[in-house]
């Protein structure tokens, strides 16, 4: 993405005060996106989830804040991946929370994915 919009800063022409202005934006945003989805050192960045036996999930998030209880507002769960958007109490925006198969025991993301197939079939 921020590939694609150097490209297009590059051929669309403008004054250099537009363009070094764009590029300033640009790095600010790839910046913020490593720092946040790469590295994981954002505030809002997922630490830890649980889910408990109700249903509820809480997160601990990078500022060291508890969130919860969290309802999923969609998930996608397949063998090689699992996604699941938790709308929290108390935030406007809901996170993501991103579970691959080598990150928890097999049986752990098996049942995640039944679970969440099974409690949310449509999304």
């Amino acid at each position: 993405m921020h590939g694609g919009a150097l490209v297009i800063v590059a051929i669309v022409p403008l004054s250099w005060a537009a363009r070094f202005t764009l590029l300033g934006l640009i790095a600010i945003s790839l910046y913020h996106s490593v720092r946040r989805y790469a590295l994981r050192k954002g505030e809002q960045t997922i630490r830890w989830a649980e889910l408990d036996g109700d249903g509820a999930w809480y997160l601990g998030l990078g500022n060291a804040e508890l969130v919860g209880p969290c309802s999923v507002k969609g998930h996608y769960a397949k063998p090689w991946l699992i996604l699941v958007r938790l709308a929290s109490p108390g935030k406007r925006m809901p996170l993501s929370l991103v579970v691959t198969p080598d990150a928890v025991a097999h049986e752990v993301f098996k049942n995640l994915r039944v679970r969440l197939n099974l409690e949310m079939p449509d999304t």
